[in-house]
């Protein structure tokens, strides 16, 4: 299951994040993850509630939005999402397109609950 070690790579980005910023406790993180990353967004969630107490982050939530897949056509010029894996243009139906979006994972925000106490 990679999306264990795809957790803790999240968790210890936002982690030296929080560090450097000095943000206090977070309380969501957002990410964006396409259609043709590879990834089990459940999984990745289970992976990141059973992390997450080991970063300090107990109440932290997940948030996932799911990107399509988007062809840009050669052909027309059409750029439109699809959810076919046989990539054909839907406008004019050529085979000479490219994958402009689908492989993202991206931490899009990250939402600080509380700032840390000044002394």
């Amino acid at each position: 299951m990679h999306e264990l070690s795809i957790a803790q790579s999240i968790l210890e980005s936002v982690q030296r994040e929080q560090d450097r910023q000095g943000w206090g406790a977070i309380s969501s993180i957002s990410l964006q993850i396409g259609a043709l990353a590879g990834i089990h967004n459940d999984s990745l969630v289970f992976g990141f509630e059973a992390l997450r107490s080991e970063f300090g982050m107990d109440a932290c939530t997940l948030e996932i939005e799911s990107l399509p897949i988007t062809l840009a056509c050669a052909t027309c010029g059409t750029t439109a999402p699809t959810e076919e894996l046989a990539f054909i243009c839907s406008v004019c139906g050529s085979s000479d397109v490219s994958v402009t979006s689908g492989y993202e994972l991206d931490i899009v925000s990250v939402d600080v609950a509380e700032q840390p106490v000044q002394s």
